[in-house]
């Protein structure tokens, strides 16, 4: 009765009127770390350079931001905050994990995780050692996903897995837009694709689904 009841209140404002989005420019603010990916394979720019520009533009945006918010704005901003962390550490490692099965018991020929080498390699430099840019990359693509559900818990009043999936295809398309040739991947293009589609499915549920048991349980 009280998840029905909160969500019927997130539904309808107070007023009676349709609420608006939750925290727009927050949200799109969390996106920063993959604008930073787009912008550095679009303009063959280091990763590190582009990620200190749009960290720094989306540092500024959320605390112009969040200093205009009233104390309701604020504490929501931090419920939500706090459940797109936790739901984005489980999606996250889930979406690896799946990746990963569909390699090691599928046999699919491609290594899921060489994006993070190119991650690191982009954002330390190409005289990098293997090991620093597996480690540097693991950390810039954890940070994704943790972002991107951040992002979604904010711009969505009350998650469900149905958004979820809608915002895991939409992180799917930019994907696309990016690795294909970034990654040379020509040669196994339909195994790419099976598991970075099937891999973000999982993604996209879980968020919904765990996004709105967090978001519930720490507004109840």
């Amino acid at each position: 009765m009280a998840e029905r009841d909160g969500t019927l209140k997130e539904r309808v404002g107070s007023d009676g009127s349709k609420p608006k989005l939750p925290h727009p420019i927050l949200g799109l603010a969390a996106l920063f770390s993959g604008a930073a990916l787009v912008a550095a394979v679009w303009f063959q720019l280091p990763l590190a350079v582009t990620l200190l520009c749009t960290g720094l533009f989306a540092g500024v945006a959320v605390m112009t931001r969040y200093s205009s918010l009233d104390t309701p704005g604020r504490r929501d901003t931090l419920l939500r905050l706090r459940s797109g962390l936790k739901a984005g550490i489980v999606a996250t490692l889930a979406y690896d994990l799946w990746r990963l099965g569909l390699v090691e018991f599928a046999d699919f020929p491609i290594s899921p995780f060489e994006s993070f080498r190119l991650f690191g390699l982009s954002i330390l430099g190409p005289n990098a050692t293997e090991f620093l840019a597996y480690l540097v990359g693991t950390m810039y693509h954890l940070l994704n996903g943790l972002t991107f559900s951040v992002a979604y818990v904010l711009l969505f009043r009350m998650p469900n897995p149905f958004t979820g999936i809608a915002w895991a295809l939409g992180l799917e398309a930019a994907m696309f837009t990016v690795y294909p040739g970034w990654m040379d991947l020509e040669a196994v293009m339909m195994e790419f694709t099976v598991m970075s589609l099937s891999g973000h499915l999982v993604y996209g549920a879980l968020l919904g689904v765990l996004g709105r048991k967090f978001l519930v349980a720490a507004k109840s």
